[in-house]
């Protein structure tokens, strides 16, 4: 995710997009991701929990190695999209809470530092479930880039881009995963992210008019 610099030097961490490339070729491989955004072109994707286990009829949670339990081998396949979607979401928390501590606007500063705590969140609820699937937490190491944005509204440009395809990706993996609970799970950080585009648009239309 491309950030500005507001003060004048500098520059701030960016997301490196080598990750989203690599969640695509898990979530729907026939598709390009977003060429237009890289380009600087403003590409477009269109718009749109928690962990609950399955329960039998009345009330009882199956047990572990039963079939229709959560989380256990046959949601393996999805492990690699679960800790490259983990990544993302620490490294953009980063990038929310460093470009938040160089804007000026006090609404955009608040926005963006919150933005920044619930990816923090969705992370940690990935790596939760990648603990649950295989009993290790996966790796925090990250890769970034450094870019330089020459405007508050650029930035929240970039970022609202960043917000709507990442509730397309969590929606497309959803679908793909085959298991309740990751369904479950990717369902609510696709709202998630499309809520956090609205906020964007409307903080963007303020700042622009």
């Amino acid at each position: 995710m491309d950030l500005p610099v507001m003060d004048g030097g500098g520059t701030a961490p960016a997301y490196d997009y080598r990750l989203y490339d690599r969640i695509w070729q898990r979530v729907s491989p026939d598709l390009a991701p977003y060429p237009e955004l890289r380009n600087g072109e403003g590409g477009q994707c269109p718009a749109a929990g928690g962990l609950v286990a399955p329960r039998r009829e009345g009330g009882e949670a199956p047990g572990n190695g039963e079939e229709g339990c959560c989380l256990e081998e046959a949601a393996l396949p999805s492990l690699e999209t679960l800790e490259e979607f983990f990544a993302m979401e620490l490294a953009e928390s980063r990038c929310f809470r460093a470009l938040a501590s160089r804007v000026c606007r006090r609404d955009a500063r608040d926005l963006l530092r919150r933005m920044a705590d619930e990816k923090c969140r969705a992370a940690r609820h990935l790596a939760a479930a990648c603990y649950l699937l295989t009993g290790r937490c996966p790796n925090a190491s990250i890769a970034v880039e450094r870019r330089r944005w020459p405007s508050l509204a650029q930035a929240l440009r970039s970022c609202w881009h960043q917000e709507s395809c990442n509730g397309l990706r969590y929606q497309q993996a959803a679908a793909e995963s085959g298991d309740r609970c990751l369904e479950e799970l990717l369902e609510g950080l696709s709202r998630q992210s499309y809520r956090r585009a609205e906020e964007i648009l409307s903080l963007l239309g303020d700042v622009i008019c």
